[in-house]
């Protein structure tokens, strides 16, 4: 788990944590890595209404930015972005 977050969206949008892609129990390794486009929610703006912290979403590739505080990173998206909430 990261750092708590210094940031404070605003509007509809979300500061969301990466979420490692889940562990593989093959005997291969995988040397590619593709990102997963999956974050924790960690803040909310005033107007988001579907999705709360705590919340892990999947959103859209090649959208939002990536915002670096004091050596710790988090994507900031729009709520409109997001495709889905994981269960």
């Amino acid at each position: 788990m990261a750092a708590p977050c210094p940031l404070l969206p605003t509007e509809d949008r979300l500061i969301l944590e990466d979420v490692d892609a889940p562990p593989s129990s093959a005997v291969l390794t995988v040397i590619e890595h593709k990102p997963s486009y999956r974050g924790t929610v960690v803040a909310v703006g005033p107007e988001v209404q579907g999705l709360s912290v705590g919340d892990i979403v999947q959103y859209r590739p090649y959208v939002g930015a990536r915002i670096e505080v004091d050596g710790s990173s988090w994507m900031l998206v729009r709520e409109e972005e997001c495709v889905c909430r994981l269960m």
